[in-house]
């Protein structure tokens, strides 16, 4: 579904201002935003979002009709929609099953369940490049497509977490943005603390504690994580979070600024963490990376979230502080000799935006 069905469907038009609510319209704006299409703006200390010229003439475009090819997508997507309802049917039954049965049946259960989730998404793959029927063009310039193939890795890679699942249901009941990673993020995280050995691992903004479950299950039973909230309502929802998943014990939730918990940290000469990941306010960013080359050792990594800005951030003449933010991170990086860093692009459920990932290299 488009950003802006998103919008017309959950109420929120209101001719043509849009005001933020929690949850999941927050990834609908954010992903106009970055196209360009919508722009925020402060009214009485309340955000708004109003459409641009350019989303002005999209919308004047949609109205238009669709092009064949999108109303073939939309089509796509409702069967996707059905699909999926028939898989969680499946996995309902399978569940009530394995919970009834023994171990060994609730094994063969899960296995079951997960070789139909693979099977159902390589038929799905299959179906993809047989089609005859015309193929948009430019499809990867479309979110649909970014959505629709980021769904399909997720399903066959990833596939249904409870605790996952639990911890985005309940940040999104008590109001919190939907801007924590993606699954397929949050299972980078796990693969690049797993493939260092991390034990100790520093995150710098926790929200609902998503990326906080993904980063302490890939550590082993002696490892840390310590991760930095603002705000202690979301620090709260966190700590609950992880306590149903299974890892309070294995995560310390600490609320106030990130710059004066870094400082106490570095203060106190904790032992170095072997893998950090910054993904709070980007202002910041620039400082947030100095106290992490503080509180890291040779062979330690740090991950920077939200770095592209929906390609913003090559905007030399830009005005918006977030991305003045990334392009002081990016400067303060090229000066660090003992920093060595890339950027990975990436496009999906969270639009178009970017990683940077590096490696300490010197005390």
């Amino acid at each position: 579904m488009r950003g802006y069905e998103m919008l017309e469907e959950l109420g929120e038009r209101t001719q043509g201002v849009w005001h933020p609510s929690p949850g999941s319209l927050y990834p609908a704006l954010r992903m106009l935003e970055d196209q360009g299409l919508v722009r925020a703006v402060e009214t009485d200390g309340r955000r708004q979002y109003e459409l641009t010229s350019e989303g002005q003439a999209d919308q004047e475009t949609r109205a238009a009709g669709p092009a064949p090819w999108e109303a073939m997508m939309d089509a796509a997507d409702q069967a996707e929609l059905s699909l999926s309802s028939t898989l969680r049917q499946v996995s309902m039954a399978i569940s009530q099953v394995a919970e009834a049965g023994t171990a060994d049946q609730k094994a063969q259960a899960e296995d079951l369940l997960t070789g139909l989730r693979r099977q159902v998404y390589l038929l799905l793959a299959e179906a993809t490049d047989t089609a005859t029927t015309p193929q948009p063009p430019a499809p990867g310039a479309s979110p649909d497509v970014w959505r629709r193939v980021e769904e399909y890795f997720d399903g066959a890679l990833i596939g249904a977490d409870d605790g996952l699942s639990h911890a985005l249901a309940a940040s999104e009941a008590a109001g919190l943005p939907g801007i924590n990673v993606s699954p397929s993020q949050g299972k980078l995280l796990s693969l690049l603390a797993r493939n260092i050995g991390a034990r100790r691992v520093l995150e710098v903004g926790t929200l609902g504690g998503y990326s906080a479950i993904w980063l302490a299950r890939a550590l082993p039973p002696d490892g840390r994580v310590v991760t930095l909230e603002l705000d202690p309502r979301h620090a709260e929802v966190a700590r609950e979070n992880l306590a149903q998943a299974g890892l309070a014990d294995r995560v310390e939730v600490q609320t106030g600024p990130a710059a004066g918990s870094l400082q106490t940290l570095a203060g106190a000469g904790v032992e170095p963490f072997d893998l950090v990941f910054i993904d709070a306010d980007k202002k910041s960013n620039a400082e947030y990376f100095g106290w992490a080359m503080r509180l890291t050792r040779p062979g330690s990594i740090i991950v920077i979230d939200n770095v592209v800005r929906g390609g913003r951030v090559a905007d030399a003449g830009t005005e918006d502080p977030n991305v003045l933010g990334v392009r002081r991170l990016v400067d303060a990086i090229a000066a660090e000799p003992r920093f060595d860093a890339t950027t990975v692009q990436t496009v999906g459920s969270k639009g178009y935006d970017g990683l940077i990932v590096g490696t300490v290299t010197g005390p």
